[in-house]
Formats: structure tokens, C-alpha cells, sequence
């Protein structure tokens, strides 16, 4: 009883805590995604100060870039909206009335009420809204992204003078290090190629909106399970008020293979077994995390059940949680990490 209440007040502090921890969260995460770039320009000897300094504009310039093309497709899909609604009746009044031809009375405004483009675009909006909210605080996780790249060069020094078995700390480390670097790089990768994948296949079937469509893929793809089949829902919506049905089955289908191509054949390949989460796991981390913060939760649901579950693998009283976390067969490293590699 006194494990279960304690859960509960961590559970409500992370809720309150929800502010200050997203963005210092996002920035542990991005600091871990480019990383490998800052260390790279300081093996070729230039300043630590000027490489995250480069780095930092650099990724401003991406963030900034990337928000500019988001912001003007959503006005320039708001503006047709409009007329997507009225495609959208004379579509159901031709459908009503053929059922009723061949003796099926059917009341699709129920149906128009839930499936317009507008109800189905204000919810991938929202989504993605909540992703922005969540890193409302741009400035905390700039800076902490800044202080973050500067201070790790000396982290592992701050390790070997900070606890008893230095080596086994820095092994740990370098491992939870790997494995959630690895992860964001592969699914950065996963989700860059489908965005891409998506706005051509739009743009080759004649989609309006085809950047619109492959931004939408390209970062809901980071959320495990539903993000790529919320993504595919708007889009397929519009093709069919647009092109019809057969053009809608198409791009459909389009997404069905890149999703099956790349999100269930190419990502296992490329990110192996590291990833150590059973996918019962990632899915209730998912539900869990989307729960407790959101949108942005979602995102972060497998990094930190990562995390988790490294930590109490080397937990003398929790290590059997990690097992279950794991999946049915893990495979364990045959050789110790080099913990100043990463």
C-alpha cells in the first residue's frame, strides 16, 4: 500500500511538474540527437563553445524553417476548407439518396458531423497544437539544451569522481546513451523518409495539399502505434471529397506500404534489439505518457520508458520489473561498452 500511494504522488507531481519538465525533457532528447555533431567538429579541433554554438543555430534555422512551411500550409488548406464542406454534403446527399433508391433508408448527417474535413483536420490540429504547447517554454529548452552540450564533453570525468564503481556507471551511461541515440536517430530517419514518401505520392496522384500531408507523416510519425494512422486519416478524407474514391484507395494504400516497408520492416532492421521494450510495453507506455502529458508524452513515451527500464535493470530490488519490460528474448552485449565512444 505504501508503494502504490507512493506511485500516486510521483504520478500527480510529474502532472504538476508538466511545465517545467517537457521542455527539459525535450532538450535532453535533442542534445542526444546532436550530440554526434558537436563531437564530431571538436575531433577536428574546433572549440566546444563554437561547435555548439554552430550546432544550436543550425538546429534554430531547421525548427524555424520547418514551422514557416507547417504554419503557411494549415492557412493555405483553412482558406479551401470552405469548399471541402460543401463537396463534402453534395458527396452524402448523393450517397443518402442512392441508398434510398434501392429501398435502405439511411441518415448520414450523423456521419457528416463526425467525418467532415473540418472536425477530422481540428483534430490533428489539436494534436499537433499540443505538441507545441508542450514546448511552449522555448527558452528553457534552448538554454538547457546549450549547457547540456557544453558540460558533455565532462561528464563522464564528473562520474568517475562522483561514485564508487566509476566503470560500471560509465558502462550504464554510455549504454542508456546508445540505445535512446540510436533510437531518435532511426526514427528521425523512419520518419523523414515517409513525410517524403507521402508528399510524392500525394503530389503524383494530384492531393492538394500533398506538404501539408507529408509534414503531418513526418511528426506523427515519432508517436509508436496510432501516430501514422492519424496521419493517413485527413488526407485520405480530402482525396475522396477531392479525387473520389478510387483516387482516396490509392494514396491509402500508399501510406499502408511505406508504413509497412518502412515502419514494420526497414526500422526493427535498422534499430536491432536495442530498443529492449517488449511492444506490449511501448504500447501501454504510449497510452500511459500520451495520458499524463499529451501529445508531446507520446512522443516521449519510448525514451523515457528506455530509461526506465535501464535504471532498474541495475536496481537490486526492482531489476525483475526490467525483465518484464524486456522483451520474451533479449539479447545481452557479449562485450562491454566503451563508455567514452558515444
Amino acid at each position: 500500500m505504501l508503494t502504490a500511494a507512493a506511485v500516486v504522488v510521483v504520478v500527480a507531481g510529474l502532472s504538476v511538474a508538466r511545465p517545467i519538465l517537457l521542455p527539459l525533457l525535450m532538450a535532453v532528447l535533442v542534445a542526444t540527437l546532436v550530440a554526434p555533431i558537436v563531437r564530431g567538429l571538436e575531433r577536428i579541433r574546433v572549440p566546444t563553445w563554437l561547435a555548439v554554438l554552430f550546432t544550436v543555430v543550425l538546429l534554430m534555422g531547421v525548427f524555424a524553417g520547418f514551422g514557416t512551411l507547417l504554419v503557411a500550409s494549415v492557412d493555405n488548406f483553412s482558406t479551401q476548407l470552405p469548399h471541402y464542406k460543401a463537396r463534402m454534403v453534395v458527396m452524402l446527399n448523393q450517397t443518402s439518396a442512392w441508398f434510398e433508391s434501392v429501398g435502405v433508408g439511411l441518415s448520414l448527417e450523423h456521419v457528416y458531423t463526425e467525418l467532415e474535413p473540418g472536425t477530422v483536420i481540428q483534430t490533428v490540429g489539436n494534436t499537433l497544437n499540443g505538441l507545441l504547447v508542450g514546448l511552449g517554454n522555448v527558452t528553457l529548452m534552448m538554454v538547457t539544451l546549450v549547457f547540456i552540450l557544453l558540460e558533455g564533453s565532462g561528464f563522464s570525468r564528473k562520474i568517475e569522481r562522483a561514485v564508487d564503481d566509476p566503470a560500471e556507471a560509465l558502462q550504464r551511461w554510455a549504454l542508456a546513451v546508445r540505445n535512446v541515440q540510436r533510437y531518435l536517430v532511426v526514427k528521425t530517419a523512419i520518419s523523414a523518409v515517409t513525410g517524403l514518401g507521402v508528399y510524392l505520392w500525394a503530389s503524383f496522384l494530384g492531393v492538394d495539399f500533398a506538404v501539408l500531408w507529408g509534414i503531418i507523416a513526418f511528426l506523427l510519425n515519432y508517436i509508436p502505434a496510432i501516430g501514422s494512422i492519424v496521419a493517413a486519416v485527413p488526407a485520405v478524407l480530402v482525396c475522396t471529397v477531392q479525387l473520389g474514391v478510387g483516387y482516396a484507395a490509392a494514396l491509402a494504400a500508399g501510406y499502408i506500404v511505406l508504413n509497412v516497408l518502412l515502419g514494420n520492416l526497414l526500422e526493427p532492421v535498422l534499430q536491432g534489439r536495442r530498443l529492449g521494450l517488449s511492444p506490449l510495453v511501448v504500447f501501454v507506455s504510449l497510452v500511459f505518457w500520451g495520458w499524463l502529458w499529451g501529445p508531446l508524452g507520446m512522443l516521449l513515451s519510448v525514451p523515457l520508458t528506455m530509461a526506465l527500464k535501464l535504471t532498474l535493470e541495475h536496481s537490486t530490488e526492482f531489476s525483475w520489473v526490467a525483465v518484464f519490460l524486456g522483451p520474451a528474448h533479449e539479447q545481452i552485449p557479449e562485450k562491454p561498452l566503451d563508455p567514452h565512444a558515444t
